[in-house]
This record gives structure tokens, C-alpha cells and sequence, in this order.
């Protein structure tokens, strides 16, 4: 067992009843909202946040390469019932073991980009289009399940048992048929759901998201703590005190949560399997 297994660091999401709400609750909240909106405001939702394929003849519709995400189409109760009975079970794991703050990056990241990927796809087609929908990032969150749980026993339509790798292969099976023998009936962006696969194996590997981009010295959250922790090495003044050891500890985990594990400095990575090793030993 690993340093980001010990109990203080792992952040389980929150139950329906009491304490915090999970990301995951929260995130379902919100399609369903917009999903019961676009049905009473004569499709406002879907005409204003779904991605169209001429993004870039309107820049100042950036923001859909997020919003599409939480569009569903209006008359299929399917589509946004399946989607979020996926993200609730899959979900909730996957919040469980990176956290909230972990989670929600990796997500919303997952949504823009893998809408930008569609709409640089999209520009090879002479048809406009667009897409809408949450399935992309779902499917990321699927394949962060998968990659840590891979024998977890899951019902396929509910009833049909299947380790979790299998699931995975083939809906991923399913995908690829679909772009290579396309239906003209078949709505399914099937590049989308390929690239929430893609996307999703890249985060297990590398933890990137896209708030690794943003500038650390505009974190509000930042001024507010007042200065951040410093560092150290192992030998450095927190000696044995095991209290200024466990700050290091934090502060190093805190820095992967803001900025991704390959922000970390050989040092810090020092620090962190000295951590681990000092971890196993209590529990063992």
C-alpha cells in the first residue's frame, strides 16, 4: 500500500444523507437540472450549450467545448439515464480514490477535450453538426475504474455478469465498429466516447488535466492560506519530528493535487516513498 492510500489522504465521497456532497451527486444535479430546463424552455439548453461543428467560425461560443457536456438530448429519457446511472457507479469510486478536488479536474478536462478532438474531427466533414452529451468524459471515468479494478464483477444491462476489463473491451469494441461501419442512423459520437477512453488511460498514467495549465499564482485559495509550505529534503530541519514530517507529506500531496504527480521534483519524490515505506511499516 502507497502513500496516496493513507487515510487522511483519501477523500470518500459523501452518502445521499448527511455530510458533503459527493462530485459526482453534484455533477448529476446539474445534467439532470439542464435536462429538465431544455424540456420546459422549447429546447433553449440544446440550442445554446450543445458543441456545433462551426465553433471556430464563432470563437465566442468557446464556452460549448464545456457546456455540451451536460446537455442530453430532450427526447430521449435514455440517453441522460443511462449516462448518469453510469457516472453514479462508476463515479463514486474513482471520486473515492483521487477526491473531489482530483475528480472534478480530471472531468471537466476530460469534457473539453474531448470536445475539442471532435470539433477538429468535425471540420473534416462537409455536414455541420454537433454534439452534446456526457458520455466522453463518462467513459474516461470508466476506463479510471477499469485500470484500478479490473476483476470487479459488473451487470452489463443489469442482469448479464462480466469482469470489469471485459465491459470495457467491448464497449470500446462496440465504438470502433461503429466508426468503421457507420450507420446513418446511428446518433452515437463514437470518436467522443474513443477519446474519453484515450483521455482516461492518459490520467491513470500521467495524472494530467488541464489545471495543470492554470497559473499557480492566480489561486485565490492560495492568498487566502497565506504562504505555502516549503519542501525539504529528508534531511532537512523536520529531522524525526514526526509533526513537520507529516507537513512535508501534505504539502507534497497538496502540490499533486493542484499541479499534477509530474510536477514533483526528485527530492519531493524522495519524500514520498520514505512516506510510503515509513506507512506500510505502522500498518504492518
Amino acid at each position: 500500500m502507497g502513500v496516496y492510500d493513507r487515510d487522511y489522504y483519501r477523500e470518500e465521497p459523501a452518502g445521499f444523507f448527511g455530510g458533503r456532497r459527493s462530485a459526482v451527486l453534484d455533477l448529476i444535479i446539474v445534467n439532470v437540472a439542464l435536462y429538465l430546463i431544455d424540456i420546459f424552455s422549447d429546447q433553449w439548453v440544446t440550442k445554446h450549450l450543445t458543441l456545433r461543428s462551426n465553433l471556430f467560425s464563432s470563437p465566442w461560443h468557446a464556452y460549448q467545448l464545456l457546456t455540451y457536456g451536460f446537455v442530453h438530448d430532450y427526447q430521449s429519457i435514455g440517453h441522460i439515464l443511462f449516462n448518469m446511472i453510469a457516472l453514479f457507479f462508476f463515479g463514486r469510486d474513482v471520486e473515492g480514490f483521487y477526491g473531489r478536488k482530483r475528480f472534478l479536474s480530471m472531468y471537466l478536462s476530460t469534457v473539453v477535450l474531448v470536445g475539442l478532438i471532435w470539433l477538429i474531427m468535425a471540420q473534416f466533414s462537409a455536414k455541420e453538426s454537433g454534439v452534446l452529451g456526457a458520455s466522453g468524459a463518462i467513459m474516461g471515468v470508466i476506463v479510471l475504474f477499469v485500470m484500478r479494478d479490473p476483476h470487479r464483477t459488473i451487470y452489463v444491462n443489469f442482469f448479464i455478469p462480466v469482469p470489469a476489463w471485459l465491459m470495457l473491451i467491448l464497449y470500446v469494441g462496440l465504438d470502433f465498429f461503429g466508426i468503421v461501419s457507420p450507420n446513418p442512423e446511428d446518433h452515437v459520437a463514437h470518436i467522443a466516447h474513443l477519446t474519453g477512453v484515450g483521455l482516461g488511460f492518459l490520467y491513470y498514467r500521467t495524472g494530467f488535466s488541464l489545471a495543470q495549465l492554470w497559473p499557480s499564482n492566480w489561486s485565490l485559495k492560495k492568498l487566502k492560506r497565506g504562504p505555502k509550505l516549503r519542501v525539504h529534503n529528508e534531511t532537512s530541519e523536520a529531522g524525526d519530528d514526526p509533526r513537520a514530517w507529516q507537513m512535508q507529506v501534505d504539502a507534497i500531496l497538496e502540490k499533486i493535487s493542484q499541479q499534477g504527480e509530474a510536477s514533483l521534483t526528485a527530492d519531493e519524490r524522495k519524500i514520498l516513498e520514505e512516506a510510503s515505506r515509513r506507512y506500510q511499516q505502522r500498518r504492518q
